[in-house]
């Protein structure tokens, strides 16, 4: 029972440690403005696109656990984990030559959360063949523990 919900947890938690460590790795980048194309919005709208997959992993994980404080705080923990992230990402850049930290990048971090946490169930409804392969997952740790 031990190793399946290790296993469990691995399955749900470990997109979400590995997402933020591709988050921090690509903060720690000196300025890469020449890159990414400078039309107005741009940087906010490549925010609140990666900080919607953050947040949309993070309210996955955190419905995927057993404890129902957990599971009826969930929305509220995911803006809360992930805003704290956005923070905590800023200020880790402040400290990258080349890259500044700025509460606007915070604002777009967080409209990315919340979407993700308003618009998770919906997406997960449209979006069949995750459910799907979700269950069959969820099946094989069944039959692990029997």
């Amino acid at each position: 029972m031990i190793k399946t919900d290790f296993r469990r947890s691995l399955f749900y938690g470990m997109p979400v440690i590995l997402y933020a460590g591709m988050i921090f790795f690509i903060s720690s980048f000196s300025d890469f403005s020449e890159e990414i194309p400078s039309f107005s919005g741009f940087d906010g709208l490549l925010h609140i696109i990666e900080y919607y997959l953050f947040g949309w992993l993070i309210i996955r994980w955190l419905l995927s656990k057993k404890k129902t404080f957990v599971n009826l705080y969930a929305p509220f923990l995911t803006i809360l984990i992930g805003v704290l992230y956005g923070v905590g990402d800023e200020w880790h850049q402040s400290f990258v030559p080349g890259r500044e930290a700025t509460l606007t990048d915070v604002f777009f971090d967080g409209i990315g959360i919340v979407a993700a946490t308003v618009t998770y169930r919906a997406t997960r409804k449209r979006i069949s063949f995750i459910d799907k392969f979700e269950e069959s997952i969820e099946r094989t740790f069944k039959n692990e523990a029997k």
